[in-house]
């Protein structure tokens, strides 16, 4: 069963560099159409919802037949110090069994010793670029950042790691104003009476 995320408790509203409002439909839009690759980063401070975002945007590109992959670069990072120093797209293997071609941007999926293609967008949103071990920051650049990819990826970080996003375009999470901040609880305690009556 698919776990249902509730869009009211995900941050909507975001701002780029010229202070302009971008709202998630925009992104989204501009990611499903796309005729050209689209490197973003959402910044925020911790406790924002950069990560909720992410998983929204995860299940909004599914739903529209996308391919995206969702990777923690926390547990890369983990992940990366047992094995060598192996790179993002054997992380990707290890987790999913996808191989990505970085050309054709086609992934390749291995069942039963068989090869098959899957001919969709491919998306890769990489969570938390702040809580990756800044020791292998340069290796994730060199694979990833520094190349000509020619898929769509959107990241997210606290805004200590914007330096290492300079190819990317920067959306910072606006803060709340204070008619959101009660708009919210004005939410959850509705939801919390709705519960209290059904279950006393």
């Amino acid at each position: 069963m698919q776990k249902k995320i509730d869009k009211s408790y995900i941050v909507t509203e975001f701002t780029d560099d010229t202070n302009k409002t971008v709202h998630y439909n925009n992104i989204l839009d501009l990611l499903l159409n796309a005729s050209e690759q689209n490197k973003l980063a959402i910044l925020g401070n911790g406790g924002q919802g950069k990560s909720q975002f992410l998983k929204m945007l995860y299940k909004d590109l599914y739903q529209n037949d996308k391919l995206p992959i969702f990777i923690s670069l926390q547990d890369f990072g983990l992940w990366q110090k047992e094995n060598a120093q192996k790179g993002l797209f054997e992380y990707i293997k290890y987790l999913t069994g996808f191989e990505i071609d970085n050309i054709k941007t086609k992934v390749i999926i291995q069942t039963n010793n068989l090869n098959n293609t899957v001919n969709k967008d491919f998306y890769l949103l990489l969570d938390g670029l702040d809580e990756y071990c800044g020791n292998y920051r340069n290796l994730l650049n060199n694979e990833l950042f520094r190349n000509k990819l020619n898929f769509n990826i959107v990241t997210t970080s606290r805004n200590t790691c914007s330096m290492y996003l300079n190819n990317f375009n920067l959306l910072n999470i606006q803060i709340f104003s204070n008619k959101q901040i009660l708009k919210y609880l004005l939410y959850f305690e509705i939801n919390r009476m709705q519960i209290n009556y059904i279950m006393p």
